[in-house]
């Protein structure tokens, strides 16, 4: 009968507990995120738009999705018409009238289907504007950031999110700066 060896004992625990870990990760970095839009977030237009359409990080549940374009006075202007706007299921659009000039709140939820959270946030555009009016609101974090942990965030902003837009700052920030970049996000998403 062959014993292995304790060392070779350990080394398997240690590898198989960086395996699950990792594999607990790739659930965890699975979210439905802003991946492009148009209108572009921030941005101001010439012409008015006909629709806003907006592409995701990985497929989403239309049916428990939304995007809603909000006018500066706070009237919903979109026409309610949520479609796919792709073959899988990454991007939704929704038609919009023609708009006066102004500035608007795009206001996004999506649920994804890879790991059953819900992701949302919301960015302005202006059409015909000099600029975007601060009253339009920016781009929130609400109802994301709130279901991590310090320490994730820490961790995404430190060392990236592999295959996403998430790059890593370990090189340009240093741990405290990390921290107080951690706080002023969870700052941002509370107000």
């Amino acid at each position: 009968m062959i014993i292995p060896n304790r060392s070779f004992i350990r080394w398997g625990v240690i590898i198989g507990a960086l395996l699950l870990m990792w594999a607990g990760t790739q659930q965890v970095l699975a979210h439905a995120v802003l991946v492009n839009a148009d209108p572009v977030p921030n941005s101001i237009v010439n012409t008015p738009p006909k629709e806003v359409w907006i592409l995701f990080s990985e497929p989403i549940e239309p049916a428990f999705s939304q995007i809603q374009v909000f006018s500066q006075s706070g009237q919903r202007v979109d026409n309610g018409d949520l479609t796919v706007a792709n073959s899988d299921n990454t991007a939704l659009s929704v038609s919009l009238p023609l708009l006066a000039e102004g500035t608007y709140l795009v206001n996004w939820r999506v649920l994804s289907t890879v790991d059953g959270h819900a992701t949302g946030g919301t960015f302005p555009f202006g059409y015909g504007v000099g600029e975007i009016s601060a009253e339009a609101g920016a781009v929130s974090t609400s109802g994301h950031t709130d279901t991590h942990p310090d320490g994730d965030l820490f961790y995404w902003i430190k060392e990236g999110i592999d295959g996403s837009a998430m790059p890593a700052f370990d090189r340009q920030l240093s741990d405290d700066e990390i921290w107080n970049l951690v706080n002023y996000v969870r700052r941002l998403s509370s107000s």
